[in-house]
């Protein structure tokens, strides 16, 4: 047994050591930690982020790198030294742990509900700053002008204008600061100082003394050389634009004519040569001296100052060199230590003995001093110039100049800007627009008060220009300032703020354009390329109350130190809190970050990430701002925007919604995304394409496109704009309630069960309109009622009646038409009238006919139906209203020939021949038809003004009633009646009888005591006659309502129209009418989808070239006042048309009514006057309604002084309102050689038609005939009486006979307004001239296009068969 071992301490430590490690509290070292060779890199003093690590005791630290580095390298540490690890993982707040299951909740983690608190800020709104409402906050901004430097509309001399304006500016900011008078006397009074000195000092001055003078002499350099540098830079300035001004007066000179008002004024005033000579010479020695004392100063003094260090380095030398030899002799005594430095030996080569700078020469820096003067001085003798610019040159008018200029100029009465302000990039106003004046400046004059609820961080303003009412795009955007609070509006001043724009623009006319290359001078060689430019006088400050005191936001107020803690907006704007709040523009702000180097990892920039990425796209990325009551709305935003606007069903629940013709119909949709293909939206795909691209039909030249897509920008904007409109409903437009039975009610409905039947006097019954939904293709149809003819044209015998082989007399031969005069009378027993007429009805490709009677005055009593079939099979009443198909009724004449040949032997067989010869037709649109319901009436027939082998007679009746002619027109008449059936339900207009409802759906710059004062008249109107038609406002083509009276202005015709003849003589009103019946007709009903009737100018008018009844009584109005004709706009009833526009003339008690939309023209006792009725009469000074008992045209009385006839909407002494309409119109000459390519595009269009109208026979064409009707058709324009539609001459019948021969022929002049190609070839298919079948017809045929002003075009077409008489016979 042995005893216990007993180790010491320190013994049994060191056994520990051999299997223990006990790291050392001690640090370790850093170079342990880190790469080989490598230095510890401290991130954070770099300006990196690094985190707050945890806090843990040093010595703990110690422990764990030193069992770190024993164990696990150099890899847990970071380039710092330091152990790698998280930022401090304990969180501010507490977390909700995960709960698996609810029945075994512990209540340490029950949810408990309290009551909302208010947090700190987190968003930019004032009302929640510190859990405080802050006071009402108010930005007053103040718009004045815009002044363009450079427009893309300016023309070269414009460009050159602003050149001018611009270095005038400049010249009179040179001239009011007046550098040269303040140089002058600043030199003088320093040449004073120094003579002073000198004579002060005497001959020998101190070092200090010198220094002073040496300053002055200096200063007097200096100032000498800022002297000739201000007046070389006034004489340069005025030099250019004198330059500039050259080159104004050539470029007018060569354009010959004047854009701009600009002229430059010299003036020159003489002055003393000897006075000038005496000063000169004065100069000239003084800088001499100067230039001496210069050369004293600076260059002997340096000279003599490295002589000096050169005496002073050659002593040093030579020392050296004594020295050197005193060493070497000591060492040929026999020393062995060397006590030569090489080092101190100074080689005699390094020591440069100064050159001595030349002399001063005098005559050399006098020269010198004279050429400086010469150039940058007013020389001697020469007299003072100075310049004035002013604008007294006369503008050339427009009719002057050229059409490109011309177009230049209306483009700009066409555009119209206005300025957007967007406060923290929110829209808050609109600037008016105005339209571009000739010197390219905007008054807006405009002043706007902003309460702000947000932080103000931005203040943009985007300038949009608005082309022809319709196309809107922004030109440029830029930024104003934030004012401090300081600024007031008390105490803000207008400044300038300058903005430029890249986009690019170009014109076919005059314009320069807007980046684009263009040659401002004759002599330039190289273009020069100009982008939009502009300066806006604006002023942006902070309200007042009325005690004085700054509207401001308090935060604003205190804020001195934008990092300071005491700041509201730095836990919420990060701009602020580094200090960039001065920075409002954010691409600024962008360049700001990117400068300054923020640290990206900072959570402290995290806001400010964006804007350190740079651009994206080109555009600045801005940081996303919130509505204020959806302030978590991106938290919820599963998809973004972008792809949530890709998803094919989300895009066509928007089509749905928007009404798109192709979807509109679509009651239901798949519920899940892919089962939407792309293929739902092809035929909307194609129709976008379609619709951008213009149908480019032969003939169709630059012009036209551009009014077709004019048009087209009206009608979207139009049909945009009260879509949005029809969703703003009022109260009665929700909710409808019902009137409340009162004993009077249930009286008459009572009554009205005891009153007793009367069957041989039925009730009429309104039909009951079918839905929509109800509707099946095919269950539509058009019933057509044809009742009678009234004077239908009749047959003429042949000039040779020669008897056939049956003893009968050949019928409908050419035959030279005699035309109706008036106050000629009509003999029944005198004519045998042989006519076969029948009655055709076409529709949708259909058509239907009555059966043939006998007679000029036939009776049919048929109906006839037709079917309807809606485009897209789609019923509604927005879709019908788009319906532009017309029905034709067309009136023919069956004649049956004998084509039994001559030379047959068989009398027994006969052969005929049945052809049907067109007498004229009558268009009835289908928007019509179904707006109305009904048409029923007698209309007339467009017969052609010449009918050969046809006798235009009156009807019978009125040669035994014996009434006299003056007020019957002429004519052939039908007596019809169309209806739908089922009856459709159209669409529902504005209700505008509501100033609540008025003034919500469409704006209007008209009074409202105003509108209110219409509506009051509109209600009293219709409450006595509740159908007549009565307007007081309309809506104009930018949806705003307007007083009606303002459409009427006198307005000048084209001067063509009446230079001719005499302006007082019908032959004038019937010119005019016929020009303003030539524009196309286009109902609004059809272009707008009926939920509007609209109403443009008569530039509008002319520059779309159409329009509905309206638009052409208002300019055939104008035109006639022009004149100086009594006339009116009447209001009233016509069939078909329903509520309808004519125009009224007065002269000398006889009242004619015009038909501006066919040009016609009847008396208001006519009976065939397709007028029903009048409402209102209506001119540029006042409205009158008609209160007679009776409304029809030949019944009421038309003096409208007489109170009881008219009611009044103006009082006699009313100050009549300015007009809309323009001053005057401009009608651009039509371009004759399109008018010839027209006219050979539609001959050889009709041509290609006939022959595949025809494919079963040949079909020849008659040269000669060719060239005849060619001479005929000519002259039908000016031989066509608009009274009585028929030829004045008709001598071009027996031109026909002579030069033709023996030959049947049957032909027709047609002529009608130019709507395009295909509409010439639908009036001639009608005539049914191709379905002759006789084997020896031969067609001829000839075009002629009469070109009047502004476009304006009237298609004459002369289309005849021809058969050779003795060719057939053989």
């Amino acid at each position: 047994m042995h005893s216990a071992e007993y180790n010491g301490y320190n013994q049994q430590v060191e056994k520990e050591k051999v299997n223990y490690f006990i790291p050392s509290s001690l640090p370790p070292e850093a170079a342990s930690k880190v790469e080989e060779d490598a230095q510890p890199r401290y991130l954070e003093d770099e300006g990196f982020y690094v985190g707050e690590k945890p806090i843990v005791l040093q010595q703990n630290t110690n422990i764990l790198e030193n069992r770190l580095i024993k164990h696990g390298g150099r890899g847990w540490f970071g380039s710092d030294g330091q152990v790698d690890s998280l930022p401090n993982p304990v969180a501010e707040m507490a977390t909700k742990p995960w709960v698996d299951s609810l029945d075994e909740l512990d209540p340490c983690v029950e949810t408990v509900y309290v009551k909302a608190q208010p947090r700190a800020v987190e968003d930019k709104y004032l009302q929640i700053i510190q859990n405080q409402v802050s006071d009402e906050n108010e930005l007053q901004i103040d718009i004045g002008s815009i002044n363009f430097i450079h427009h893309s509309l300016m023309s070269r001399e414009h460009v050159l204008a602003s050149n001018i304006t611009m270095m005038y500016d400049e010249y009179r900011m040179i001239r009011h600061k007046n550098y040269i008078t303040f140089y002058t006397d600043k030199l003088a009074a320093l040449r004073n100082a120094v003579e002073t000195l000198k004579e002060t000092l005497g001959v020998d001055p101190t070092a200090l003394q010198k220094s002073r003078i040496n300053d002055f002499t200096a200063e007097i350099r200096r100032t000498t050389q800022q002297l000739s540098t201000a007046e070389s830079s006034e004489r340069d300035m005025m030099r250019q634009i004198i330059n500039e001004w050259e080159a104004i007066k050539s470029l007018r000179e060569e354009q010959g004519y004047n854009n701009t008002s600009v002229r430059l004024v010299v003036k020159k005033e003489e002055v003393n040569y000897q006075h000038d000579l005496n000063n000169w010479e004065t100069e000239v020695a003084h800088q001499v001296d100067e230039r001496r004392a210069e050369y004293d100063v600076i260059i002997l003094s340096a000279h003599q100052e490295e002589m000096r260090k050169y005496q002073v380095q050659l002593q040093e030398w030579k020392q050296n060199r004594l020295k050197m030899k005193r060493i070497r002799k000591r060492m040929q005594r026999g020393s062995k230590e060397n006590l030569l430095d090489p080092s101190s030996e100074v080689a005699i080569a390094d020591i440069i003995k100064p050159d001595k700078p030349p002399p001063f020469d005098d005559v050399t820096v006098k020269n010198e001093v004279m050429n400086d003067l010469i150039v940058n001085r007013r020389n001697p003798g020469e007299a003072r110039i100075s310049l004035e610019l002013t604008h007294t040159t006369t503008i050339t008018p427009t009719p002057s100049v050229p059409p490109s200029e011309a177009n230049r100029r209306r483009a700009m009465q066409k555009t119209s800007s206005n300025l957007r302000v967007l406060f923290n990039g929110r829209e808050v106003f609109q600037t008016e627009p105005k339209i571009l004046s000739s010197d390219f400046k905007l008054n807006f004059g405009s002043i706007f008060r902003v309460r702000i609820a947000q932080w103000p961080e931005s203040l943009k303003v985007g300038v949009v220009d608005t082309l022809r009412l319709v196309s809107k795009s922004i030109t440029s955007t830029f930024y104003l300032d934030i004012p401090p609070t300081t600024v007031h509006s008390g105490n803000v001043r207008l400044g300038v703020s300058g903005f430029t724009s890249n986009k690019v623009e170009s014109h076919t006319h005059e314009g320069v354009g807007s980046g684009t290359p263009f040659t401002l001078r004759t002599n330039e060689t190289n273009p020069t390329s100009l982008n939009t430019k502009g300066q806006l006088i604006s002023s942006v400050s902070w309200s007042l109350d009325a005690n004085g005191r700054v509207l401001a936001p308090k935060g604003l107020v205190e804020r001195e130190d934008p990092i300071s803690g005491a700041n509201p907006l730095k836990s919420n704007d990060p701009v602020i809190a580094i200090g960039a709040e001065r920075l409002q523009d954010p691409e600024s702000l962008t360049k700001w970050v990117q400068e300054s180097r923020l640290d990206p990892n900072d959570p402290e920039n995290a806001a400010l990430v964006p804007f350190m990425q740079g651009n994206k796209d080109g555009d600045v990325f801005l940081t996303q701002d919130y509505f204020r009551l959806e302030q978590l709305q991106e938290e919820f935003n599963f998809i973004t925007e972008e792809e949530f606007s890709r998803l094919n069903r989300f895009r066509l629940l928007r089509l749905r919604h928007e009404e798109i013709p192709e979807f509109r119909n679509i009651s239901m949709l798949p519920c899940n995304e892919h089962e939407v293909t792309e293929s739902a939206f092809t035929a909307y795909e194609r129709r976008l394409k379609e619709k951008d691209v213009v149908k480019m039909e032969r003939g169709v030249d630059g012009d036209r496109i551009e009014v077709l897509k004019f048009r087209q920008n009206v009608k979207d904007a139009v049909l945009h704009r009260f879509y949005t409109s029809r969703h703003h409903y009022s109260l009665q437009d929700m909710v409808h309630e019902e009137q409340v039975p009162d004993i009077g009610t249930l009286g008459a409905s009572i009554v009205k069960i005891a009153e007793p039947r009367r069957p041989l006097k039925p009730v009429r019954k309104t039909r009951k309109k079918a839905m929509s939904q109800n509707l099946t293709e095919g269950s539509v149809r058009i019933l057509v009622n044809v009742v009678r003819g009234y004077n239908i044209p009749t047959r003429q015998a042949s000039h040779s009646h020669q008897p056939d082989r049956r003893g009968e007399v050949q019928v409908g031969g050419a035959m030279a038409a005699s035309s109706l005069r008036v106050g000629q009378h009509l003999d029944p027993s005198s004519k045998s009238y042989l006519v076969a007429p029948f009655v055709a009805a076409s529709f949708q490709d259909a058509t239907v006919t009555t059966s043939v009677a006998q007679g000029p005055s036939p009776s049919w009593n048929e109906e006839l139906q037709l079917p309807f079939c809606a485009p897209n099979s789609d019923y509604n009443a927005s879709n019908l209203q788009k319906v532009d198909d017309v029905l034709f009724i067309h009136l023919f004449d069956r004649v049956t020939e004998d084509a039994t040949p001559t030379n047959t032997e068989d009398t027994a067989t006969i052969i005929t021949r049945v052809q049907n010869h067109w007498l004229g037709s009558y268009e009835l649109p289908f928007s019509t038809i179904y707006q109305r319901g009904k048409i029923d009436g007698t209309f007339k027939i467009k017969v052609p003004p010449v009918l050969l082998g046809y006798n235009l007679e009156r009807e019978i009746v009125l040669y035994r009633l014996k009434l006299s002619l003056k007020y019957q027109s002429s004519g052939t008449y039908l007596t019809i009646f169309v209806t739908l059936e089922p009856v459709l339900k159209p669409m529902d207009p504005p209700n505008l009888t509501n100033p609540t409802t008025l003034r919500l759906k469409f704006e209007s710059q008209e009074d409202v005591s105003l509108l209110r004062r219409c509506v009051t008249y509109l209600a009293d109107c219709n409450k006595r006659y509740p159908n007549r038609n009565v307007k007081t406002t309309v809506i104009d083509i930018k949806g705003e309502s307007v007083l009606i009276t303002r459409f009427v202005r006198p307005l000048p015709p084209p001067p063509e129209l009446t230079e001719a003849t005499n302006t007082n003589t019908i032959i004038t009103l019937e010119k005019i009418a016929r020009f303003v019946s030539l524009i196309p007709f286009v109902s609004d009903n059809v272009t707008y989808a009926g939920i509007c009737d609209l109403w443009s100018t008569c530039d509008q008018f002319m520059q779309m070239l159409c329009g509905d009844e309206e638009e052409h009584a208002i300019l055939l109005l104008n035109y006639f006042l022009h004149l100086g004709k009594q006339a009116y706009l009447l209001l009233g009833t016509a069939v078909p048309e329903g509520n309808t526009a004519y125009v009224l003339t007065v002269d000398h008690n006889e009242y004619i009514i015009w038909n501006a939309s066919t040009g016609e023209y009847h008396d208001k006792s006519d009976p065939h006057s397709p007028l029903q009725s009048v409402g209102a009469l209506i001119n540029d000074t006042n409205i009158w309604f008609n209160v007679q008992t009776q409304d029809t045209p030949m019944r009421v009385r038309y003096n409208v002084t007489r109170m009881s006839d008219w009611k009044a909407f103006f009082p006699i002494t009313a100050t009549p309102l300015p007009s809309i309409q323009p001053e005057s119109l401009y009608y651009p000459p039509t371009d004759q050689s399109y008018v010839a390519n027209l006219i050979d595009a539609v001959e050889r269009t009709l041509k290609d038609r006939i022959v595949s109208w025809r494919p079963r026979h040949i079909t020849r064409w008659n040269r000669s005939g060719n060239s005849i009707l060619r001479q005929i058709v000519k002259g039908l324009e000016e031989r066509v009486s608009r009274k009585t539609g028929v030829m004045v001459n008709t001598g071009h019948n027996e031109q026909l006979l002579s030069q033709l021969g023996d030959v049947r022929f049957t032909g027709y002049p047609m002529d009608q307004p130019y709507t395009g190609v295909e509409a010439v070839v639908s009036a001639v298919r009608s005539t049914e001239v191709h379905k002759i079948q006789d084997p020896d017809v031969e067609f001829s045929m000839a075009v002629h296009i009469h070109a009047y002003p502004a476009s304006v075009l009237a298609v004459w077409v002369y289309v005849a068969a021809i058969v050779n008489r003795r060719r057939h016979d053989l």
